[in-house]
């Protein structure tokens, strides 16, 4: 890898959390939220690393300056968040078929609540199901948003697959994966 595009993989996922994080704060309807969007995005144009960087990094900055919570939660989200910029990774260079994001969306998300929910158990001295059944009003509208916010993202990545500067970073980075390959054969 080059150093202009270490540098590149270094600032990406910096970049994408601090607008991954700036979109959490910004007024919109209830359920209805950009980050998992974001952190997806930010793996569908860096790749699964900075994906799972971009996550991590945005769950550090809820945490730190969105409130706290416990460390639990903070564990929660760094695992939700990351998981879903490297899934965003493995889709890098080929928006998938209609559907398949709404698809995505939804998954993505009720992996993260699964995950925020059951953070919640330890510490709070409620059980599971007092934590899970309340939370299906708001769990459902959100993956609900995701899903139609995935797939209207689709038009997002489509044209950020034809900018050229992308276009040129994906040309480079197959042409390094090749040779690390042939380097390590």
């Amino acid at each position: 890898m080059s150093v202009s595009q270490r540098q590149l993989h270094i600032a990406l996922p910096g970049m994408f959390a601090a607008l991954a994080f700036v979109l959490g704060r910004i007024p919109r309807p209830p359920n209805l939220e950009f980050v998992t969007f974001t952190v997806f995005a930010a793996g569908f144009i860096g790749g699964s690393r900075v994906g799972a960087a971009t996550g991590a990094l945005v769950a550090l900055l809820q945490f730190t300056f969105g409130g706290g919570g416990s460390f639990f939660l903070m564990g929660a989200q760094i695992v939700g968040w990351a998981v879903t910029g490297a899934i965003g990774g493995r889709f890098a260079g080929h928006v998938p078929r209609i559907g398949v994001l709404a698809l995505l969306g939804a998954l993505v998300t009720i992996w993260y609540q699964l995950l925020v929910n059951l953070a919640l158990v330890p510490g709070s001295g409620l059980t599971i199901q007092q934590i899970f059944i309340p939370a299906i009003p708001f769990a459902a509208p959100h993956v609900l948003y995701n899903a139609v916010l995935f797939e209207l993202g689709r038009f997002l990545l489509q044209t950020v697959e034809r900018h050229p500067t992308i276009r040129h970073f994906r040309r480079l980075e197959a042409a390094e994966e090749s040779v690390e390959a042939a380097q390590r054969s």
